[in-house]
């Protein structure tokens, strides 16, 4: 009869990780982003200030040493320009660049979808103009600071304007807010890196006006950002939009403004002229109205076709607006970004 066999010794199973280096980690990851938060709150904050306090200065002085009382229109935009992409972003970028990027993947947004998408803008733009406008208005006067932008005696001055506002903000802006900041936050989850991102954009306005349809914007044009990391699209539709609201809005209102169209039109005594002057606002209304209608109605019916992925670090719940907020680039940021978009309409 062969004897029963014996068991093998027990042998002592691997240690796993214990609860206290578990902890250890994720304490680590934790501090990396509130590190990585509070450099590009800084850094966006250094940007604005450099940024403003340079580009008063030298609107001051330019005026001194060129003798004349004050800067035209297009010489002081070129002054600010100059100022915040030549200096002001660099070294702001200097600064948010030291967090870390999270390399991804680029992906095609089919044209149909993009056109989709750029109709949701219209809605988010026009109901955050109109909030915008309500608040302004019960502190003081409000205003489009991309409508003054846009204009000028000349052709050339109106050109000018035009570059700066549809060309060279949209590429600057998406480059900053979306390609330099969504790339380094999106790692801690998606969502607080839309929204922080979108907030970051329309607190850098620093104008109560622009603030709510900036920020509305900005989280669609993060949200493109973030399903594509390709910035062509964001800043497609990002030229779009300042193209419709900064320049041919106000251009068609001038127009009938220039007629005597619109205060004829509250006596009901239009002469034939001032009624075809009238013609391209009332189209430029009606298909904006069309696009707003749409782009509500998709928004709506296609909400749910609105997807996040988790992150590498997804934060919890609970934790986010600690770490979001819970450190001093932030903080800093916030003082400056909301002090200057109320003394805006102070």
């Amino acid at each position: 009869m062969n004897p029963m066999p014996v068991p093998p010794p027990n042998r002592p199973s691997q240690p796993g990780p214990s609860w206290q280096a578990m902890q250890q980690a994720w304490a680590q990851a934790i501090a990396h982003a509130k590190r990585a938060y509070s450099r590009i709150g800084l850094g966006i904050a250094v940007t604005i200030g450099i940024w403003l306090t340079l580009t008063a200065a030298l609107q001051r002085l330019v005026p001194m040493w060129m003798g004349t009382p004050v800067l035209s229109s297009w010489l002081a935009l070129v002054v600010n320009d100059v100022v915040l992409y030549c200096v002001a972003i660099p070294v702001g970028y200097a600064i948010l660049s030291t967090a870390p990027v999270q390399p991804t993947r680029r992906y095609r947004l089919p044209i149909g979808r993009f056109l989709v998408l750029l109709l949701m803008c219209v809605p988010l733009m026009y109901g955050g103009s109109i909030v915008g406008n309500l608040v302004a208005s019960e502190f003081g006067t409000s205003t489009n600071r991309i409508e003054d932008m846009v204009g000028g005696t000349s052709i050339g001055e109106w050109l000018i304007s035009t570059v700066a506002v549809v060309v060279l903000a949209p590429l600057f802006e998406e480059w900053l807010f979306r390609k330099q900041v969504l790339s380094r936050l999106r790692r801690y989850g998606e969502r607080p890196a839309m929204l922080v991102s979108a907030l970051l954009f329309a607190l850098f306005h620093v104008n109560m006006y622009q603030f709510f349809y900036a920020f509305a914007l900005g989280l669609m044009f993060g949200y493109v950002y973030l399903r594509t990391s390709a910035l062509r699209y964001s800043v497609a539709m990002h030229m779009a939009i300042n193209a419709v609201g900064g320049v041919v809005a106000p251009w068609v209102l001038e127009r009938a403004e220039a007629s005597g169209a619109l205060g004829a039109a509250e006596t009901a005594e239009l002469t034939g002229s001032q009624v075809v002057s009238m013609v391209p606002m009332l189209l430029f209304a009606l298909v904006m109205l069309a696009a707003f209608i749409a782009g509500l109605v998709l928004l709506i019916v296609q909400r749910r076709r609105f997807v996040f992925y988790p992150a590498p670090v997804e934060l919890p719940h609970g934790s986010i607006g600690g770490v979001v907020f819970g450190n001093v680039g932030m903080v800093v940021f916030l003082v400056i970004g909301v002090a200057g978009t109320l003394l805006s309409v102070l």
